[in-house]
């Protein structure tokens, strides 16, 4: 026989009773009847808001669970799903970031690490620990299950976790566009878009030091962001988390979408033959993608600091900071894979051209080139990342 939603209080403690008789007294249903009273949802309401108010956390989730338990509601558990999709993204990502690296190093022609590349080396660097921290920090402490049927312990140690994460995540997606917009600065040789890049590559680090620090002092102590859920008066405050959160994100994307129009204003206006022109714009048209992620990302933003169920909620915004952070690292390296491809199959990659430029000889055709490159840098520059993915082939002598 189910047990009635006054005798689940009575094996609670005290605590809950008044909370729950009161919302009993205020229902339409019979105290007995526990099926009118689980469909009633003013009445939980009522009872989860006073049990809120007036029990210790570890009782009001007690209370909650047991209460769930009793109207035969499923818990929620989607954290295997998030280890699934972290686990198998990063290591693409990681995989094909280092492959870059490595070929940039050792087989390019330059033979060397470029800005951008040292900037999403940084990204590498912070990526492996986090997705440690995804999978045994977030997933193993609760994210993407019910809070009530979790141990304050739990909430504590997942709190921490994904405070830290908070702060990989900024640091990570700010290098993403740091090393954007200095692969752009390869590309780009004219004077007024230059000042304009060299002012996004500040605002990109601006961007990333700001919300860093207000990341790390969002609460007065620091500590107070996990301990408030253990300690029965942590005696701290935080600023307003969401507004923060809602800032980073609607930033992000405006930042997104400047380093998207920027360098397409610039390729309309080359002369490039028209399928190398599409070809280039193709590959920024990648960059979108990143854009659209962030966007779902800050939809997914609205409410997470004030939910009732932060380890449930918090599921989807970890999902899209993920898939941001992981396909932004792709996205930078493609201009690299084209020049991959172009080395390991020219005949198939580089039709257009003569093969001997993937073979390193000279001919007059790559003298040739070499001096249209001087000439023209712009379409130098985009001739050569859509059909050899390499900007630094092409020198500047500007700084």
């Amino acid at each position: 026989m189910r047990l009635s939603l006054f005798l689940s209080a009575v094996s609670l403690g005290v605590g809950a009773i008044p909370c729950l008789l009161s919302a009993i007294s205020n229902s339409t249903c019979k105290p007995t009847d526990l099926e009118c009273l689980c469909a009633d949802d003013r009445a939980q309401d009522d009872a989860g808001r006073c049990i809120k108010a007036k029990c210790p956390l570890s009782d009001a989730l007690s209370a909650q669970n047991t209460t769930l338990s009793s109207c035969n509601v499923p818990s929620q558990d989607r954290s295997q799903e998030y280890v699934n999709i972290v686990i198998p993204l990063g290591v693409f990502a990681l995989v094909f970031t280092v492959t870059r690296l490595v070929f940039k190093r050792f087989f390019s022609a330059a033979k060397r690490l470029c800005p951008d590349d040292w900037a999403i080396l940084g990204t590498v660097v912070i990526c492996i620990p986090a997705m440690v921290i995804d999978v045994e920090g977030l997933a193993a402490h609760g994210l993407g299950r019910d809070i009530w049927t979790l141990t304050t312990s739990d909430i504590s140690t997942f709190a921490l976790y994904f405070y830290v994460m908070e702060i990989l995540y900024i640091a990570s997606i700010s290098l993403i566009k740091l090393s954007l917009s200095l692969f752009y600065l390869q590309l780009f040789s004219g004077a007024v878009v230059r000042v304009l890049l060299w002012c996004t590559v500040g605002v990109n680090v601006l961007f990333g030091f700001v919300f860093i620090i207000v990341a790390i002092f969002q609460c007065t102590p620091v500590s107070y962001y996990w301990n408030q859920y253990v300690d029965a008066n942590p005696g701290g405050q935080c600023i307003n988390i969401n507004l923060v959160g809602w800032l980073n994100a609607a930033i992000g994307v405006l930042i997104d979408l400047w380093m998207i129009g920027l360098p397409l204003t610039q390729v309309m206006t080359l002369r490039l033959h028209w399928k190398k022109k599409v070809g280039v714009i193709i590959m920024f048209l990648f960059g979108t993608f990143i854009t659209i992620v962030s966007i779902l990302r800050l939809h997914s933003l609205i409410y997470f600091a004030t939910s009732d169920n932060p380890t449930w909620d918090l599921w989807t915004p970890a999902v899209w900071s993920v898939i941001e952070v992981n396909v932004g690292m792709i996205c930078t390296c493609l201009p690299a894979l084209r020049l991959m491809l172009v080395r390991l199959f020219p005949k198939i990659f580089d039709g257009s051209r003569s093969t001997s430029y993937a073979h390193g000889t000279s001919s007059s055709q790559d003298r040739s080139a070499a001096r249209w490159s001087k000439s023209r840098p712009e379409e130098a520059a985009m001739s050569g990342m859509e059909s050899h993915g390499e900007a630094a082939a092409v020198p500047s002598d500007e700084p």
